[in-house]
């Protein structure tokens, strides 16, 4: 909980650069596609970027009003959409930290945000049990997907390679499997195996490939 975020030598484990100037406990980091921006997410309301070669270009997101708690850029790299306990995301210019959208709809906080890989579409999870998704191009909201326990909030949300699905995944122990197209819910995948209390699911990912489309 000291404030920073650092980057590491995955081959040596030695640390390379520390990034101090958050006031608040960095929640979440994300590299852009081209490895050359690093985001994080602070406690403090804010997001900052870092530029990875030029060690004294650095950029400050000031327009939550609450802990960021999710990142993600877009797969241009161009944008960075930030998700945070104050209900909102936020897409930003990444040159000029320009918020360029602003969503607001959840009743509860969004505890994680997702950018379509065809760049048509972001989704959010929220503690109120939903996930929203959104028309990336101009913010316009798309519709709700309901089906996890209510009460339950979600942790994690994730677009498949072809953008075609989204799983989430939360606090009721399951992951579902979404169409992106109509908001039907393909499949729900259970992470217990027997009728104990059902872990948590903190995050979901897919596989890179056609196997999900």
């Amino acid at each position: 909980f000291d404030r920073n975020a650092q980057i590491w030598d995955m081959v040596t484990g030695q640390s390379l650069r520390m990034l101090p100037g958050h006031r608040g406990t960095v929640t979440s980091v994300r590299f852009s596609p081209d490895g050359k921006l690093l985001g994080t997410g602070s406690e403090d309301g804010t997001a900052k970027l870092w530029h990875i070669e030029y060690r004294d270009k650095e950029l400050t997101l000031h327009g939550h009003r609450g802990v960021v708690t999710s990142l993600a850029f877009s797969t241009c790299g161009t944008r960075l959409a930030t998700g945070s306990i104050d209900t909102s995301a936020i897409i930003w210019d990444v040159q000029t930290g320009q918020r360029l959208l602003q969503l607001q709809g959840h009743k509860l906080g969004i505890t994680s945000i997702a950018l379509s890989a065809d760049g048509n579409s972001i989704a959010t999870a929220s503690q109120d049990s939903r996930v929203y998704i959104w028309r990336a191009e101009d913010g316009e909201f798309r519709g709700a997907l309901k089906g996890h326990s209510l009460g339950m909030k979600l942790r994690a949300v994730s677009f498949s390679p072809a953008s075609t699905l989204i799983a989430s995944g939360g606090d009721d122990g399951t992951v579902r499997l979404w169409s992106v197209a109509s908001g039907e819910c393909r499949a729900v995948l259970k992470a217990y195996l027997d009728s104990r209390r059902a872990p948590a699911v903190q995050a979901v990912a897919f596989l890179p490939g056609p196997l999900f489309t």
